[in-house]
């Protein structure tokens, strides 16, 4: 195998490890989600809640977080696909 088409085997396997990670923050930004709108419906019923009104806070920072992590992922995921497809065009 030559060294480019290591080069590119070991691109898609970035590729498909960085894809699973996505996977994965996908499923525990929803979880987040979820949390955030049981929160909400807790604060409709009584929006002076102390306790809802602080776990608010902290799901919403958590939200951010969870946000910035899927942002820096895909990014990374476009990174590599630009590195997979120039390395594809300079194979053939």
């Amino acid at each position: 195998m030559s060294d480019q088409l290591k080069d590119i085997d070991n691109l898609f396997r970035q590729r498909t490890n960085l894809v699973r990670e996505i996977s994965q923050s996908n499923a525990e930004h929803m979880r987040i989600l979820q949390l955030s709108s049981g929160i909400d419906v807790l604060l409709m019923n009584d929006n002076n809640s102390p306790e809802a009104i602080q776990n608010k806070s902290d799901i919403e920072a958590k939200i951010a977080s969870s946000t910035a992590r899927l942002d820096k992922f895909e990014a990374e995921l476009a990174k590599i696909d630009s590195q997979i497809e120039i390395a594809l065009k300079e194979e053939a």
